[in-house]
């Protein structure tokens, strides 16, 4: 058994890999930051040293530094954990005297076998090996999984990985979720992974909805379990960036009214964005991933990871104030996230920038005023601009007071689909949920992120790219006036 000093100023992190460690039977120690870090490392004489790079104050690099400055800590085995991936970042690290250098994401098996290396070089004695069990499960087209042929593996996410599938019994395609341990990041145990694949199945089975994606099995096989799903053919909602304005409010209205039925069957979804909207071939907005949704409990819902520690999930950027510090949420932080997609969809991007870094990103949402969104989508009534700057009100109060309100004050706006369906709809592209197709306007899925307690930190979000809405009309009327003006100056000097 090693002792073992984990050094992460990012909370849910920490937490995460201390906990990964102590099942694994290792005595852990944590540091919020380097400075702490260093005196614990100094005091304790740990046999190996995890440690982050990017924290304030005194970060990574400046760690290792001190550590091997001084001839009781100088010998201590260090393991770097970043997101910083870079060619010249590792080789940074590497020549600072780092024995190892892990990129986030990472898996558990990648970390565990990282640190039993370092430990055997030490000498240390090892914890006895567990059972590889359902983690060394493979699948691959033709296998054959309880009563699902695997045809294609459609993409990952993080629970899990997607099939492509056909049901013996029922002689259908559906996308087949099913759970991989060692794909997890950081997932302490198979039980309490299972127990949220579970949750899922369970949560979005109680809502018969035409825009909630349907769940059609839940079970397991040797321990591994998996989700049976519809099996959807077409393309995230962040891919439908060029769709006219009137076709964009038409899929906010749908997903709208399916967030409306599930708070009305007590049903929070807790991270509403637009990877977790798919767009069938025929036009109609279905919401998935009900992976993270909790019930509410009177007025609100409040999230525990089992150990009494209150525990914060979805992507940040959507996030409403309320979640990110860990307060108890109600269906009004799905309407914020609801109000954060519609400008991004509208605008072309997001309220608040791409703020990189925890900080910064939970500043700006909780202290700074959305830009208007009229001069960034000129194009929509005034009417549809109020109901979006309205559920985008840091305080929960100040939003509507139901999705069903949302749903009353944008019901004039509607137009009929044949007025705006046309050749300016981007074709399907034959992704199958939950899964982000290959199309050129899909921004990369930002990261999903575990917060502790009321920390509000984040790992590393993807940089979007974001694909901002033609301002061809602008043009025209700039020439115009132009023209105008010049005719003007024309007259007057004759």
């Amino acid at each position: 058994m090693g002792k073992i000093l984990v050094i992460d100023d990012d909370a849910a992190i920490r937490s995460n890999i201390a906990e990964l460690l102590g099942a694994e039977g290792h005595e852990v120690t944590v540091a919020a930051n380097g400075a702490i870090g260093v005196r614990l490392a100094s005091s304790g004489s740990p046999d190996l040293v995890v440690c982050d790079v990017g924290m304030p104050e005194l970060d990574g690099h400046g760690v290792l530094r001190a550590l091997r400055a001084k001839p009781t800590t100088r010998d201590i085995p260090f393991i770097f954990l970043t997101a910083k991936s870079e060619r010249a970042d590792i080789r940074a690290g590497m020549n600072l005297g780092a024995d190892d250098y892990l990129t986030k994401p990472f898996s558990r098996v990648e970390l565990l076998e990282a640190i039993s290396a370092r430990l055997a070089r030490r000498g240390v004695a090892q914890p006895a090996p567990k059972k590889a069990g359902p983690a060394a499960l493979t699948l691959g087209p033709g296998d054959v999984f309880d009563r699902y042929r695997i045809e294609a593996s459609v993409g990952s996410g993080g629970m899990g990985i997607v099939f492509r599938a056909h049901d013996s019994k029922l002689d259908r395609l559906v996308a087949l979720k099913v759970l991989q341990p060692k794909q997890i990041y950081l997932a302490p145990s198979l039980e309490k992974a299972s127990a949220q694949l579970v949750a899922e199945a369970r949560a979005a089975a109680k809502l018969s909805h035409p825009h909630v994606i349907a769940i059609y099995d839940v079970g397991s096989v040797d321990d591994v379990p998996f989700l049976a799903m519809e099996f959807v053919v077409g393309a995230t909602l962040r891919a439908k960036a060029r769709a006219p304005w009137q076709q964009k409010l038409e899929w906010l209205v749908e997903v709208a009214d399916a967030l409306s039925a599930a708070h009305r069957a007590g049903l929070i979804h807790r991270d509403v964005k637009p990877e977790n909207v798919m767009v069938r071939a025929d036009g109609r907005a279905l919401v998935l991933d009900f992976g993270i949704a909790r019930f509410m409990q009177g007025d609100s819902a409040t999230v525990s990871s089992g150990g009494g520690k209150s525990l914060v999930k979805g992507t940040p950027f959507y996030m409403s104030p309320e979640q990110l510090f860990g307060e108890p949420v109600d269906a009004r932080s799905d309407q914020f996230a609801w109000a954060v997609m519609a400008y991004e969809l509208f605008a072309g991007e997001l309220p608040w920038g791409d703020s990189d870094g925890a900080i910064a990103v939970v500043k700006a949402i909780t202290q700074t005023d959305a830009p208007p969104l009229a001069p960034l989508a000129p194009e929509l009534p005034a009417s549809v601009v109020r109901v979006v700057e309205r559920a985008l009100a840091k305080a929960p109060d100040d939003r509507f007071p139901s999705m069903e309100a949302v749903l009353a004050e944008l019901a004039p706006n509607r137009a009929s689909r044949a007025s705006y369906t046309s050749e300016a709809l981007p074709a399907a592209t034959g992704a199958a949920s939950p899964v982000a197709p290959t199309d050129p306007a899909v921004v990369p899925t930002r990261s999903d992120v575990e917060l502790a307690d009321t920390e509000p930190v984040v790992v590393t979000p993807l940089e979007p790219q974001v694909v901002r809405p033609a301002r061809t009309w602008l043009l025209v009327v700039v020439a115009a006036a132009l023209v105008v003006v010049a005719a003007a100056c024309f007259l007057a000097l004759r």
